[in-house]
């Protein structure tokens, strides 16, 4: 179950301002410890902005959450947890 705050409208991986109409998962990769890497894009649509983001999943207390979130559409690209840590207060 995912909890949003009362402002969104969509679930966490559609919506505005992209106007997306779907997402789906491209890669789904083990990893230690009972942990996953999901690799999950945006179906394209004329006029709308495709994504392309990696999302950590770990399993806590029975069921999974997701534990970080890296944009894989920009080579290089920091993931969430980090730019956290380095302060970084907007992201483009």
């Amino acid at each position: 179950m995912v909890y949003k705050p009362p402002f969104v409208d969509a679930d966490i991986f559609k919506g505005p301002p992209d106007g997306s109409p779907g997402f789906e998962v491209s890669e789904v990769r083990a990893m230690p410890g009972g942990r996953w890497k999901v690799r999950v894009r945006s179906v394209e649509e004329p006029g709308t902005s495709p994504w392309d983001v990696t999302v950590k999943i770990a399993q806590e207390s029975k069921r999974c959450v997701i534990d970080d979130v890296i944009d894989t559409s920009e080579p290089g690209a920091l993931s969430l947890t980090e730019l956290l840590r380095r302060g970084v207060s907007r992201v483009r």
